[in-house]
Parts: structure tokens; sequence; C-alpha cells
């Protein structure tokens, strides 16, 4: 029999789980810091190293050429 390993539910059993505070005190925003501190480029290999799957298990389509990630636009004039 194999196991598996809760990640939606894994906190429910906790009275104030759906705090912010329990969020951040158990392990969560912590991939965000890593984000942040990450280059477009880095994120955008990140994701495709993850074999990223949908719910029902089928690969998650994402951009294989060029990149997925926005590039910056100018802002058009405001005068």
């Amino acid at each position: 029999m194999t196991t598996t390993e809760k990640i939606f539910t894994r906190n429910f059993h906790l009275a104030d789980s759906h705090t912010l505070e329990r969020y951040r005190a158990t392990g969560g925003y912590t991939a965000l810091g890593k984000a942040l501190s990450m280059e477009p480029a880095a994120i955008t290999e990140e994701v495709k190293k993850s074999n990223l799957r949908g719910l029902g298990g089928r690969p998650f389509r994402r951009a294989s050429s060029g990149g997925s990630s926005p590039r910056a636009r100018p802002r058009p004039s405001t005068s």
C-alpha cells in the first residue's frame, strides 16, 4: 500500500489553520521569498525542471521556446 503526502489539507487539524500567522509559521510564503530573489529566466527554468502537473496528472502547458515570462513594455506617454 502506498502512502501519499497531504499537501492541501496537512494543517487542517490546527484550530487556527485559516490564519495568515499559522500559514507563515508552517512554512507558507517561503517559495515567494526565493522567487523574489531570482531573475525571471531562473524562475522559468525552475518551473521547467519542476515537471509541473495539473490536478488530473496531465502535464501543465507552458511555453517552451523563448520562455513564458512577460517582457517589460515601455509605458505610454501621458503628455
